[in-house]
């Protein structure tokens, strides 16, 4: 039996990679010319287009830049590469070769 993956799934999974990364998420209710939050990151959902993508803000015109691939995921495949990333992570750490961010 197979799992359904919804765009909540990939929120959540988004937040934890945030939270592994040490990176902020975009919030567009504080932003503003003074508040630009460079370096941000945001989940762009388009199901019209494939699903989802980060987004970094790179600029205070809110440019964005794709950290981690032009390539658009099904929530499916978002949390699957997430969950990836975590277990990788994981392992690298017990082994020695990834400190922890501080």
């Amino acid at each position: 039996m197979s799992e359904r993956y919804t765009i909540r799934d990939a929120r959540n999974a988004f937040e934890h990679l945030c939270k592994m990364l040490d990176k902020t998420r975009f919030d567009g209710a504080k932003w503003s010319k003074n508040n630009p939050q460079i370096g941000t990151w945001r989940l762009d959902n388009a199901t019209n287009y494939g699903g989802v993508v980060v987004e970094e803000i790179v600029n205070d015109g809110l440019g964005v830049g794709r950290p981690l691939g032009e390539l658009r995921k099904s929530p499916r495949e978002f949390c699957q590469a997430v969950y990836f990333l975590r277990y990788s992570m994981t392992v690298l750490q017990k082994e020695g070769h990834l400190y922890p961010a501080q």
